[in-house]
């Protein structure tokens, strides 16, 4: 009968949280800060729960993680590239917020959220410049809370990068 009364408790404790910090806050109180932090992409190691995605022009993720879906080149320059991705993120309607410091152009991350719970997920790319005036990319998400995303990341990424010209 306590074990029951304090569940109950901490149920309530949770529920309040999120009616008076907000489910943003929420999450943060409980689980930390909701940007992950940067990685190197060009040597990403995946989590080992189901809950991230890789994606990857060819040759250029080179760490032997799993890659998700390669994606093409694109016919832009990498500077570019980071921007097409910022302008594809504001149109999208999804719940974002970028998180770098820009200080990279061929660079960005970003916090998204689930529409309902606000789970947060960092999202990373990076541009890379070929030789033949294309761009290649490497785009990274993965989730803070959880065991498995149901293969939300991945559907993220690639509604990013289908805007993205090739």
């Amino acid at each position: 009968m306590k074990i029951l009364l304090i569940i109950v408790l901490l149920v309530l404790i949770a529920a309040l949280s999120f009616i008076i910090y907000g489910r943003e806050k929420s999450w943060q109180l409980f689980f930390g800060n909701a940007d992950l932090g940067a990685l190197d992409l060009t040597n990403v190691k995946r989590t080992t729960k189901p809950h991230d995605a890789l994606l990857c022009s060819a040759d250029v993720c080179k760490s032997g993680a799993e890659i998700n879906e390669t994606l093409p080149t694109y016919n832009a320059k990498a500077e570019e590239l980071i921007i097409m991705i910022d302008k594809a993120l504001q149109e999208s309607g999804m719940i974002y917020e970028r998180v770098d410091d820009r200080a990279d152009p061929l660079a960005a991350r970003y916090v998204t959220r689930s529409n309902l719970m606000r789970f947060p997920d960092t999202n990373q790319f990076m541009a890379i410049d070929n030789a033949d005036g294309t761009a290649s990319l490497i785009a990274y998400a993965r989730a803070q809370i959880g065991y498995s995303d149901a293969g939300v990341n991945l559907k993220r990424l690639k509604a990013i990068t289908a805007k993205l010209p090739h």
